[in-house]
């Protein structure tokens, strides 16, 4: 046996692990995750966040006293999910007291209005509005205030987003705002999600020196005809996927990473695998590079959510897992999935108590899916926060049926406000389960390599 990733050292000094072990019958925790290999087996906590290798020899599972120890086999009766609420409970009682909330991550909408007009989009219907420059000075100014307020020895590193709409539909403000945070001596970094359109070379190279920009998610719908079709720009001239598939190019050469989300529907469920395969001839060999999918919102998930029969559901989740695999061969899949160190305390920014949302109007949010609603702020009087709607932001769903068996349940949180996790089956349980088993693999093959290369060092 071989420990390749330690359990998480705050739930050991918080909770311990019993070795007083009882009478009782043992069973295989819950919260194990198992991953086959040739010549064993990778065994992943969801609780602990240890995962282990286990070799051939190790067949009685439930006796093995390192496994019961370790919270990988418990007795029967034993309730798990007690546990990681008491323990949940521990540690935001620690993190209220060690981790003020110092706002260090912004996403920016620098306009709700788009050059495309995806027939999924969730914004749909909602008003179209660009951000002018004396709100993006304000920003700026808010920005550099609580950059101040940042007490920690080294400071952190500002995170910002560019969002939308099309971010780069408003360009300017990202200038505004970049040379503002750099002449005052913030430092920062970007991201941006976009579609990718809008670039050019003059633009990807301040997007490099000027907006700090380190990584670009667009969105890729199906090869040429599919994707044009899906996107539906307001443009004439031209083929928009030839134009966005050389503006990939464009962003690598500047040493911006790409990642390409896949959002995969019955209306292209086929045709992704020959858009996949496509890519992989251009860009499987450029650092920086990968694609990942994700299916479209389902249910109330989305103002413009769509519905599937459970016969299309199994299709959608079946194709999404063979798509997965495919970009793995290729090597193209992203690998920004690590395997989780501690237990999950909250899903993200919206909960995170670190994290602030700007609207083009002023407005200060928590998620970037209310651009209309649900704000706590305004840039005008930044201080004074609706702290009720930062609570309710918080709020968690109740549990369902599937949460009594589910293996992930530790690494799960579902927000009441959050439009993506209103809805939970088998095939999104299933499609998690696969994720952190292509990160158990990921983490396996790291120790492996750099156990093999210590080896030749000797």
């Amino acid at each position: 046996m071989e420990v390749i990733q330690k359990p998480d050292s705050v739930f050991e000094n918080l909770v311990g692990f019993d070795n007083d072990f009882s009478d009782e019958p043992y069973r295989q925790s819950t919260f194990v995750i198992r991953k086959e290999l040739k010549d064993g087996e990778l065994l992943f906590h969801t609780l602990t966040c240890e995962l282990l290798f286990i070799g051939k020899e190790c067949e009685k599972f439930e006796e093995d006293s390192y496994l019961r120890e370790h919270l990988f086999c418990v007795p029967e009766s034993f309730d798990e999910k007690n546990l990681l609420k008491q323990y949940r409970s521990l540690r935001k009682t620690m993190d209220k007291k060690n981790n003020p909330d110092i706002i260090t991550s912004y996403t920016i909408l620098t306009t709700t209005d788009c050059n495309a007009r995806c027939f999924y989009c969730y914004e749909k219907g909602r008003s179209r509005i660009p951000m002018s420059e004396t709100t993006a000075l304000k920003i700026s100014k808010l920005i550099e205030r609580n950059y101040a307020k940042d007490t920690s020895s080294p400071k952190a590193e500002v995170s910002i987003q560019w969002f939308g709409g099309e971010p780069l539909y408003n360009s300017k403000v990202i200038d505004l705002i970049c040379g503002e945070l750099e002449k005052n001596g913030i430092v920062f970094k970007s991201t941006m999600i976009s579609n990718g359109y809008l670039f050019d070379e003059e633009m990807v190279h301040k997007a490099a020196e000027l907006w700090k920009l380190k990584h670009v998610q667009i969105t890729l719908d199906g090869t040429e005809a599919v994707y044009n079709r899906s996107k539906d720009f307001i443009y004439n001239e031209g083929s928009p996927y030839q134009r966005v598939v050389c503006n990939i190019g464009l962003l690598l050469d500047a040493k911006i990473a790409v990642s390409v989300r896949l959002n995969i529907g019955l209306h292209n469920v086929d045709d992704l695998f020959v858009l996949v395969r496509s890519l992989a001839d251009l860009y499987a060999n450029r650092k920086g590079f990968a694609c990942y999918a994700h299916t479209l919102f389902e249910e109330s998930a989305g103002k413009c959510s769509v519905k599937l029969s459970d016969d299309n559901r199994k299709l959608v989740y079946g194709k999404l897992g063979q798509l997965e695999e495919l970009m793995c061969s290729l090597g193209i899949r992203s690998n920004d999935a690590r395997l989780p160190n501690e237990i999950k305390r909250n899903w993200c920014m919206a909960d995170n108590g670190h994290s602030l949302m700007f609207l083009p109007t002023g407005d200060i949010g928590l998620c970037e899916h209310y651009s209309d609603d649900n704000f706590i702020s305004n840039i005008d009087s930044p201080d004074d926060v609706d702290q009720s709607m930062v609570a309710k932001f918080k709020e968690q769903r109740e549990e369902i049926e599937l949460c009594d068996t589910c293996p992930i349940y530790p690494q799960c949180i579902r927000l009441t406000m959050c439009e993506e996790s209103a809805f939970c089956n088998k095939e999104i349980i299933n499609d998690r389960i696969g994720r952190i088993k292509y990160s158990m693999l990921r983490r396996y093959e790291k120790w492996m390599e750099r156990d093999s290369n210590e080896e030749l060092n000797k």
